[in-house]
């Protein structure tokens, strides 16, 4: 192999390993903290659920009812819960994305929650929140 050819290799070779560190994306950490508050209140089963932590691009929820919402730059989300009876348990699942638009998730957390539905004596409401 001529030295021209040895050369030509070599730039093309430091080119693609530029363009490969250059193009990488930034991804936070994935110990990157998640947290979430929420608030549900009678007698119609709204809740109200609001990012605490500020470590991410993009969320997206899962409301436990095989409903979702997002992915989302929003911190905040409502979501009515339709059932009968005084209140109901749900699986609340938070998903955080490092970046803008979402590839893998950064960090997930789930809790559970209770929505507060109608109630003949009435329903104080629920509250509370969730990190991990």
């Amino acid at each position: 192999m001529t030295l021209s050819r040895k050369m030509l290799l070599i730039s093309g070779c430091l080119l693609l390993a530029t363009g490969a560190i250059l193009s990488a994306p930034k991804k936070a950490s994935a110990y990157a903290p998640l947290s979430f508050s929420w608030d549900c209140q009678p007698p119609d089963g709204v809740c109200t659920f609001n990012v605490t932590s500020g470590n991410h691009a993009m969320y997206q929820w899962n409301f436990g009812d095989s409903s979702t919402y997002g992915p989302t730059t929003s911190t905040t989300a409502s979501h009515d819960y339709n059932f009968s009876g005084s209140f109901h348990n749900y699986t609340v699942t938070l998903i955080g994305y490092a970046t803008n638009p979402p590839g893998s998730p950064d960090n997930i957390i789930s809790c559970t929650v209770e929505a507060q539905g109608p109630s003949p004596g009435g329903n104080p409401g629920a509250h509370g929140s969730c990190s991990g």
